[in-house]
């Protein structure tokens, strides 16, 4: 077992009265059901476009901003668990598998499904106010939220990865190169930004930062999570509600 610095004495103390949350590394279940609940609409919308020869997604939940305009407002989440053809969805499962994990066991599986959905708001946000009349579909304003979380682990965290320097070079290289590919191709740009934008705000202020501490259950050291959930679903919170304000404030303008 790996040994942390400090007594463990002084960690019963830091513990105090509230527990934090153990970080636990258990099976990826939230990770496993976002994608099986992602490929059964996938599905469904390959099945349904097949029988009826219409769009499927377009009429049934991809963001397109007049008909947000008009009330739809389900449209700013119903995108992340829809796509555009069977390389899409492949690649952003694929994606959510390699990157989902590891959020989840640092986030905690209530949080990081909270995280995951609210970047994937943020990301359509963004595309309903700055591409309005862009139809746009997939988990990868969702993912690039969990690319920013993945970094933040190593950012506030860097004396438990010595090596994170090269970690966050990758994860740098990948948002940078997926931005580019996105700037030459029909990629919804604006949905990316914004999931990036939406999991930094998150990150700044709520990504994990570990602690070790002794649990007398067990009597030995372990990992916890030093941000508490109050503070993190106060940002939660502030996150959704800039989101929305941004929103009600487009509409005000663009119906002036």
């Amino acid at each position: 077992m790996r040994s942390f610095p400090g007594t463990q004495d002084a960690l019963i103390e830091a513990d105090g009265n509230r527990r934090p949350r153990i970080i636990r590394n258990s099976p990826p279940f939230v990770t496993f059901a976002l994608i099986g609940v992602t490929t059964i609409v996938f599905l469904i919308q390959i099945i349904a476009e097949a029988r009826s020869g219409t769009d499927v997604a377009l009429e049934s939940g991809a963001k397109y901003g007049p008909l947000v305009y008009f009330g739809e407002y389900w449209r700013l989440i119903t995108p992340v668990f829809l796509h555009g053809g069977w390389q899409h969805f492949l690649s952003n499962m694929y994606s959510l598998y390699i990157l989902g994990p590891n959020v989840e066991t640092f986030w905690g599986k209530r949080d990081y499904l909270i995280y995951y959905l609210i970047a994937g708001f943020t990301g359509n946000v963004f595309s309903y106010v700055f591409s309005f009349y862009t139809v746009s579909v997939g988990a990868s304003t969702a993912i690039f939220g969990l690319l920013i979380a993945s970094a933040f682990v190593f950012l506030k965290n860097k004396a438990f990865f010595p090596n994170y320097r090269n970690t966050l070079y990758r994860i740098g290289s990948v948002i940078a190169i997926n931005f580019l590919i996105g700037m030459s191709a029909r990629i919804d740009n604006w949905g990316h930004l914004g999931g990036f934008a939406g999991g930094l705000m998150i990150c700044l202020f709520a990504a994990p930062v570990f602690a070790p501490a002794y649990d007398p259950d067990r009597d030995r050291t372990v990992l916890t999570d030093k941000i508490s959930t109050p503070r993190r679903f106060l940002t939660f919170a502030a996150v959704m509600l800039l989101s929305i304000l941004g929103v009600i404030i487009f509409i005000n303008f663009f119906a002036g």
